[in-house]
């Protein structure tokens, strides 16, 4: 379910994702990667050559998106968004939804992070925190704008 509000309830949260505008930054043609950049936070994904300036829209669903406390570990994880938790929504026992907002103040674009209620109180997470968000970059599903 695409949430052009993260805010609201979700009806199906286990497919929830958000479609964030984005515009590309540049291009690796060595590794077939694509920069995006949304509201200061960048995004690298998988892609044919795309032209500087383009417009598009990038879908992020909250399965894709892992919290950590700490950046800066290697990891197959090429995207690293500081983000601040804004809100979580239980939608089951052992599930929740984060909603988050990009930027170290959070006030960039909403976000959606779906985690087990285990991660979030072994993590200490909580409202109001900041955080870096994860996303897998082969995740990313993108559009024309």
């Amino acid at each position: 379910q695409l949430q052009s509000d993260p805010s609201l309830m979700l009806a199906s949260a286990t497919n929830a994702a958000v479609s964030l505008r984005a515009q590309v930054t540049g291009y690796d043609q060595e590794f077939k990667i694509a920069r995006f950049t949304i509201g200061g936070a960048f995004l690298n994904s998988p892609s044919l050559p795309l032209k500087i300036g383009e417009k598009r829209r990038i879908k992020i669903y909250a399965g894709d998106v892992s919290l950590t406390r700490d950046p800066g570990a290697r990891s197959t994880i090429d995207n690293q968004i500081p983000a601040k938790i804004l809100d979580i929504k239980e939608i089951e026992p052992a599930q929740i939804i984060i909603v988050l907002g990009i930027g170290h103040q959070g006030d960039g674009e909403r976000m959606l992070a779906r985690i087990t209620r285990k991660s979030w109180v072994t993590l200490g997470f909580e409202i109001g925190q900041s955080v870096f968000a994860q996303v897998k970059a082969v995740a990313l599903i993108r559009r024309d704008d």
